[in-house]
């Protein structure tokens, strides 16, 4: 539905929740970025990074397929896998894909970062 709860976990009460009009589809995947910001993907494909605080997010456009997962690091980047086979990098104070890879025979189901910078993808072709 678009719609991101924000969840006082402790206490299992709702915090607040976060609503933009041009998600058009579903959220697959969320993600921090730090105590302030998350980042989605959705099933248009678009990477949206939501402010906690203004409410209003950014979208990071370029997946030609259904987004599937996201995550982030502490260094401001954001990866995203899709439907469309691809991996991408953005830079959260940039607009522009910093790279676009095709690292699997299908979609990419999954990606992580370690602390250390690298990132760990999975995909519907069984590999890591």
């Amino acid at each position: 539905d678009g719609v991101l709860k924000i969840w006082k976990v402790d206490v299992s009460e709702l915090e607040f929740s976060l609503s933009y009009n041009s998600v058009k589809k579903n959220l697959n995947d969320v993600a921090w970025i730090d105590d302030r910001k998350l980042v989605t993907v959705s099933e248009d494909g678009n990477v949206q990074v939501w402010d906690s605080v203004n409410r209003n997010p950014v979208t990071f456009k370029g997946h030609s397929g259904i987004g599937f997962c996201c995550a982030a690091n502490s260094d401001n980047k954001i990866a995203s896998g899709s439907m469309d086979g691809t991996l991408r990098l953005w830079d959260i104070r940039k607009p522009n894909c910093l790279q676009n890879s095709y690292v699997h025979d299908g979609p990419v189901t999954a990606v992580n970062f370690s602390t250390t910078g690298m990132l760990v993808t999975s995909g519907f072709d069984g590999l890591m």
